[in-house]
């Protein structure tokens, strides 16, 4: 007697669907675990990898422009305008001089959709061990590698121009010129063009199976081909987004200043002159019919232009010195004149210092002078640069003339 035997669903399954199922599961399987091989990049390609170059696309040319990595402290858009001092070694920030108030507040601002020549810069290495830093060469740039990364990981990452800062035009740096060439303070460089980039660093394991499928047929068997695959693993890894964003200021270019100029006020002098022939000591209270009026000319002064200014002294002896007309600049004490030039002494009159002042005075008194005397009027003179706060003088140069007072 036959005894049933029990159907397995398997057996009501066609002949070539069993086979097609069979080889499916085994891929599937060998996927999961890799058939005994290494997922991921193995030590042959990540050695490759790591002598990678970055691959350059774009017009740009870098080699032209300073690379601020020359710098000993990062620059950034707000050295735009400032002196440099040119070493052997390596160049190096002014502190700010005092004509930097005469630079303009206008800036020309190039984002990257506003010029034709921008430049792509596409890594794709891996990291070695003790590596601190990602290096792209044609840029003399360094990109600091994120704590948590380290040797086996696989870096993709894109440093693309952004933007460039830079003055509108030459015209509006003529009065910082100007100031620059008088008072001999601002160097020969200064820096008139920043450039930007953008950094977008993506960190990706070894192991990921994902890079495999993105290498695809390709091959590593040298820096080339490793070079032609930086762009394209880069491009798949930012649709996936999480990556690291940045920007830095990474290239500069300079601008000559101008030479300072012979010193203007090396025959600069003061001249006192009394309205009446003789000065005469008073015996008694002042009174309004001794008022005497002074003019003083400053000569030999036309070299200085709009920084002209000075510290004119006299004896303590006059009384009531006093200024015929008001001149915005000067201020005027019991015994002192003194001038120094407004921040817009390029461009308005009234911010300049006169060289001609009209002043009333009284004469001393008999007693404090105790026979005829030489009264001194000494003048200070130099250069500043227009609305400087700390009224730094340059150039500076003396003159002394006096003033007979006779005693009754």
């Amino acid at each position: 007697m036959t005894m049933p035997q029990d159907n397995h669903p398997s057996d009501q399954i066609p002949l070539h669907l069993r086979l097609h199922l069979f080889l499916l599961i085994a891929f599937s399987t060998c996927a999961l675990i890799a058939c005994g091989g290494q997922a991921g990049l193995n030590a042959a390609q990540l050695q490759q990898l790591a002598q990678a170059k970055p691959k350059y696309v774009g017009e740009l040319k870098m080699d032209g422009l300073v690379p601020s990595s020359l710098y000993e402290e990062t620059i950034t858009h707000q050295d735009l305008g400032r002196s440099v001092q040119m070493k052997a070694d390596r160049p190096a920030l002014v502190p700010p001089t005092p004509c930097a108030s005469l630079l303009p507040d206008r800036r020309r601002e190039d984002y990257r959709d506003r010029v034709d020549q921008v430049f792509d810069i596409y890594l794709f290495q891996s990291i070695q061990s003790g590596q601190t830093s990602l290096s792209v060469p044609s840029l003399q740039h360094e990109i600091t590698i994120s704590s948590g990364h380290g040797a086996g990981e696989v870096v993709s990452a894109k440093v693309a121009f952004s933007r460039s800062l830079s003055f509108v035009n030459e015209d509006e740096l003529k009065y910082y010129d100007q100031c620059c060439a008088l008072t001999g303070s601002c160097g020969e460089k200064m820096i008139a063009k920043v450039y930007e980039v953008s950094r977008d660093v993506h960190y990706v394991s070894a192991q990921d199976q994902s890079l495999m499928t993105l290498l695809g047929d390709e091959s590593l068997s040298d820096s080339s081909s490793a070079t032609q695959l930086a762009e394209k693993v880069y491009q798949a890894r930012a649709k996936q987004g999480k990556g690291e964003q940045s920007e830095a200021w990474t290239h500069l270019s300079y601008r000559a200043l101008p030479e300072a100029i012979k010193p203007p006020l090396t025959e600069a002098a003061i001249e006192v002159l009394p309205a009446v022939d003789e000065i005469k000591c008073k015996t008694k209270k002042s009174k309004q019919s001794d008022v005497i009026q002074i003019d003083i000319d400053l000569t030999g002064i036309d070299g200085a232009q709009a920084g002209f200014g000075y510290h004119i002294t006299t004896s303590k002896l006059w009384a009531d010195l006093t200024m015929v007309d008001r001149k915005r600049r000067v201020k005027v004490s019991k015994n002192e004149i003194i001038c120094v030039p407004g921040p817009d002494a390029f461009t308005s009159p009234d911010d300049r210092c006169p060289g001609h002042l009209a002043v009333t005075i009284l004469p001393p008194t008999c007693e404090s002078i105790k026979g005829d005397q030489q009264l001194k009027w000494s003048a200070r003179f130099g250069v500043y640069a227009p609305g400087d706060e700390s009224a730094t003088i340059y150039h500076e140069s003396a003159s002394e003339v006096s003033t007979l007072v006779k005693d009754r």
